[in-house]
């Protein structure tokens, strides 16, 4: 027993050193797990990013005040930190470029870029480019209904310093990248559009989206639906007189 107890002693003087040892041996982990605000970074890297700023920045003060804080594990231990930030960046970029609203924009955009490349451009062809919400135009019409549109910033624009000025550019078409239906705030739009358009001699050209069919989605335009009867709705009313 005494050779026992003896050995148990051995071992619990002995097991302190060696945890000394591994601390010693990994003096960064033991920073990075003492600092809040670079263990912040190393446990779980959130999206501010002030986070990593601030633990980059107490690092290289750690770094600067004792070199011997630099261990051989040092490039392991950044390209860990790296490789999260990377897996972060990832994700954030990805649910953005998937989002409906950045696919939205994105698609404009190429539309857009479509449009310019197969044009043949010149001094009888021009392509304007006006960057105007939806619920700009909305707004703008609202203001300026039945027959004011010809008092609204739009019509100024593309008729007086143009089709009605001497020597200027009349346009040829106006398109819209934009979806209507029947609904009360597009039928704003489509009034004042086609006003302006008329004046203008230049045919306004946008698209309709699938609620014009009660749809979610065009792709339930094949199923078997009777829409003659649909648009007999009396919310289908302002659109028969616009039409």
């Amino acid at each position: 027993m005494n050779e026992e107890q003896a050995a148990a002693a051995q071992e619990q003087q002995a097991a302190p050193a060696v945890e000394t040892t591994e601390s010693a041996a990994s003096p960064l982990r033991d920073l990075l797990n003492k600092n809040p605000k670079v263990g912040a970074v190393a446990k779980d890297i959130k999206q501010d990013e002030g986070v990593v700023g601030d633990a980059l920045a107490v690092l290289m003060e750690e770094f600067k005040r004792d070199a011997s804080l630099v261990p051989d594990d040092t490039m392991h231990v950044i390209e860990s930190l790296l490789s999260r930030i990377d897996k972060v960046l990832e994700k954030q970029v990805n649910e953005i470029i998937h989002h409906p609203d950045f696919q939205k924009l994105e698609s404009a955009w190429r539309g857009l870029h479509y449009l310019v490349n197969n044009s043949e451009t010149g001094p009888t062809l021009q392509i304007r480019v006006m960057n105007v919400q939806k619920d700009e135009l909305r707004k703008m019409f609202t203001r300026y209904p039945g027959t004011r549109f010809d008092q609204s910033p739009l019509f100024k624009r593309i008729y007086e310093e143009e089709f009605g000025a001497p020597g200027g550019k009349p346009y040829g078409a106006i398109i819209g990248d934009y979806e209507f239906d029947h609904t009360a705030p597009d039928m704003t739009i489509l009034e004042g559009m086609s006003k302006i358009a008329a004046a203008a001699h230049a045919p306004f050209l946008a698209a309709a989206g699938p609620s014009i069919m009660n749809f979610e989605s065009w792709q339930e335009l094949p199923k078997p639906v009777d829409i003659t009867k649909k648009m007999m709705d009396p919310s289908y009313a302002r659109w028969h007189s616009f039409r």
